[in-house]
């Protein structure tokens, strides 16, 4: 079961919530897949440690032209130092001039190599995600998938593919979307246990998971360990609600259906229930780090169920899109389905 991180562009979420969702699916979910600014940056991190010398100053040429930084003598310039140490370094025999000059060469790459990995440890160090890196590869064998943007698309495709990629997320049974708390700033909800006496319209029906500390201090060592034990219980749980998902695709959201959903949820997850917090009570690492932050609040992720244009609209509300492309995403998805029809998401309240 996929868990999609919200937040595809700039939007009202901080990048302290960014990072604290990606935190919190990293260690609760199997497999993770993010396009925010954070995620994206994380890829950067993790490829830019991976690459070759050559490579890197490739980039940082790249780069250097995308930002508009230097003029066309500058950028020759520099296009042209590591056709230099090539020449240089393919020569059999070299004259003592010519080493002098290949070390210079080979100085001056090495101090814009380390002045670009010096901003790069500053971006990390101010986000605090050094510990998500290893969980992610371009392989695509890790857990965290970044969805990014290949440079050379223009601005109508990468709008073409963002809107593909919400649409086809929210239809897929296997795919959870995960938002962030504040959707309850817009949109009403009820709880599943009192949708009997709920009189109000709502917008979701929701239900409380569990609650964990905040991992933004555990070291990627121990978010391993905890997801080894996450994986005997609440990813089973993910598991049921893709069932759950099947069926409620087939169900319009109105309130003569809600009882309905309401019985399918507990008749695929209720088992499961019970277990979620008394597993994350019994992992050594959480409790422990439950003792050192009794300061600080506990993290709690809920599950929620409401229509395909509703979870569009909270999207929406959180300005990840502007309104032509949401029109657009309304228009794909309606191909495969009806906007009326229910969806499980999941939603994560992470204050500091």
């Amino acid at each position: 079961m996929n868990v999609t991180i919200a937040d595809i562009f700039e939007s009202k979420i901080s990048n302290e919530k960014n990072v604290a969702l990606l935190f919190g699916a990293v260690l609760c979910a199997e497999d993770i897949i993010s396009s925010t600014y954070v995620s994206t940056t994380i890829d950067y991190l993790h490829s830019f440690k991976q690459m070759s010398e050559k490579v890197r100053f490739e980039h940082f040429l790249q780069t250097y032209k995308r930002n508009g930084v230097g003029d066309d003598v500058e950028l020759r310039n520099l296009e042209n130092v590591y056709k230099k140490i090539k020449q240089y370094r393919q020569l059999k025999f070299k004259n003592k001039e010519e080493i002098i000059t290949l070390q210079r060469l080979e100085r001056f790459v090495k101090s814009i190599m380390d002045t670009q990995y010096s901003a790069i440890k500053r971006i990390e160090a101010t986000l605090k995600i050094e510990a998500l890196e290893p969980f992610t590869d371009k392989a695509r064998t890790k857990p965290l998938v970044i969805f990014t943007f290949a440079d050379e698309n223009t601005a109508l495709e990468r709008i073409d593919t963002r809107f593909n990629f919400i649409s086809k997320t929210l239809t897929d049974e296997s795919s959870l979307v995960l938002f962030d708390f504040s959707i309850n700033d817009y949109f009403k909800s009820a709880e599943l246990e009192k949708i009997n006496v709920t009189v109000n319209e709502i917008d979701f029906i929701s239900d409380f998971l569990f609650e964990f500390p905040s991992p933004l201090n555990l070291s990627s060592g121990q978010i391993s360990l905890a997801r080894i034990e996450m994986s005997n219980v609440q990813w089973k749980f993910f598991d049921a609600l893709e069932k759950v998902n099947s069926e409620a695709a087939l169900i319009n959201f109105e309130k003569q259906n809600f009882n309905s959903l309401c019985e399918k949820y507990t008749v695929h997850a209720s088992s499961f229930k019970t277990l979620l917090q008394k597993n994350i009570d019994e992992m050594e690492i959480l409790n422990d780090l439950k003792k050192q932050e009794t300061d600080k609040p506990l993290w709690k992720l809920y599950a929620g169920i409401s229509s395909y244009a509703n979870i569009i609209k909270m999207y929406r509300a959180l300005e990840m899109f502007n309104q032509e492309t949401e029109l657009y995403i309304k228009e794909d998805l309606a191909e495969r389905t009806e906007l009326d029809k229910s969806s499980v998401f999941l939603y994560l309240k992470c204050d500091e």
